[in-house]
């Protein structure tokens, strides 16, 4: 005999039962509730455990603006919730000056300089979070 071939269709009641499904799903403030307080701290230990603490381990690029004029080559550093005595500056071959902080936030960078500087005249001021490093040319 004659097999007929009907095309597929999709359940049209199934399909619409789906979508006022999803609908009740939004429109219930608790449904949704429940769904964060449930998802949120299964998606936070995912994250703490791919990534660990969020602000310990991770060692962020801080924002490095340079001013120089015919003396003096001042950096300014953007270091917020970074105390003074966390701050590690090294001024290495004369123009490269290397700065990272050692507490809970952590910052690390490498500035290159277009003249040498000498390393002995380095002041740094913390001031609302933005580090400033003076040095003298050499």
């Amino acid at each position: 005999g004659m097999v007929s071939v009907y095309p597929i269709r999709t359940n049209p009641v199934k399909s619409l039962s789906l979508r006022i499904c999803g609908w009740w799903i939004l429109s219930q403030p608790f449904v949704m509730l429940s769904g964060v307080i449930l998802l949120g701290p299964l998606v936070f230990l995912i994250w703490y455990a791919t990534r660990g603490w969020p602000s310990s381990s991770q060692v962020r690029e801080p924002r490095v603006d340079i001013c120089d004029d015919d003396q003096v080559s001042i950096l300014t550093a953007e270091l917020p919730g970074v105390d003074e005595e966390e701050i590690l500056v090294n001024v290495e071959e004369g123009f490269i000056v290397s700065l990272e902080t050692t507490g809970e936030r952590k910052y690390a960078t490498t500035i290159p300089l277009s003249e040498s500087v000498i390393a002995a005249t380095l002041q740094k001021t913390l001031r609302n979070g933005v580090l400033e490093l003076r040095l003298q040319k050499a």
